[in-house]
């Protein structure tokens, strides 16, 4: 269940890759048009204006000179769960919450899988009974119908990636407490989302990816990502076709 989720959100990052040109290595469209706020080269390419490129030659701001130390795994978690839950409904959220606050595995919340497909969740409204989780080796929550908030006031560290994507009604994120992130911050194909607020968030270990979410303003986005030093982001930071400023 889980390596065929992940392999359909690799899927979904492959699609955004090539929708433009329609295929690998071909030519844009005539009427294609680049995003807002970027410019397209002679080689075909979308490019940011040279001053708002985060450049890791230039001097860090202040606080930044130091590369962000590797993320400490929590050692105080008062009962590990070592296997990978998927959560359909709240109860199930809740009868997790009576034995754990930590998985040493993925956790996987909405969307259940159905031969070659993903049926969308319809029974989750709230995560307020997943209050409890502190982390995880990676947390997904996608396909869900119903949720409208994503709130999850415990949860610290994220071993591997942090994906939001494809949620239909979606309008906030709040992770008050979310540190670190070792693989991807993906946020992607949210139709209603419009705040991602993770105030104390330091580094992301690979690809930072915020698009597809046509009510969120590009600038909330991009504050996101300024609140982190420059090279505490490990691979390349990707922010398009989002909502206006």
């Amino acid at each position: 269940m889980v390596m065929r989720l992940l392999r359909a959100l690799f899927g979904l990052s492959l699609v955004f890759h090539l929708v433009a040109y329609g295929e690998c290595g071909g030519e844009p469209p005539d009427d294609f048009v680049c995003p807002d706020g970027t410019v397209m080269n002679d080689a075909g390419h979308c490019l940011l204006p040279p001053e708002d490129v985060i450049r890791l030659d230039e001097e860090p701001p202040a606080g930044c000179e130091d590369p962000p130390p590797p993320p400490t795994p929590l050692t105080d978690c008062a009962a590990t769960f070592e296997g990978d839950p998927h959560f359909e409904t709240e109860a199930q959220m809740a009868e997790f919450c009576e034995s754990y606050e930590c998985v040493r595995g993925g956790v996987t919340i909405g969307g259940t899988e159905k031969l070659d497909d993903i049926e969308p969740n319809t029974e989750i409204t709230t995560l307020a009974p997943l209050a409890c989780l502190r982390t995880s080796r990676f947390l997904v929550v996608t396909q869900t119908q119903n949720l409208t908030h994503i709130d999850l006031p415990n949860y610290e560290q994220s071993d591997g990636g942090f994906n939001i994507i494809v949620n239909q009604n979606i309008e906030e994120v709040s992770l008050p407490a979310l540190k670190s992130i070792g693989g991807d911050l993906s946020v992607q194909l949210n139709e209603e989302l419009t705040s991602v607020s993770m105030p104390v968030l330091e580094q992301v270990g690979e690809f930072f990816l915020i698009r597809g979410n046509p009510e969120l303003p590009t600038s909330e986005a991009w504050a996101l990502r300024d609140q982190l030093c420059p090279d505490a982001v490990g691979a390349s930071t990707t922010i398009a076709g989002n909502g206006p400023n």
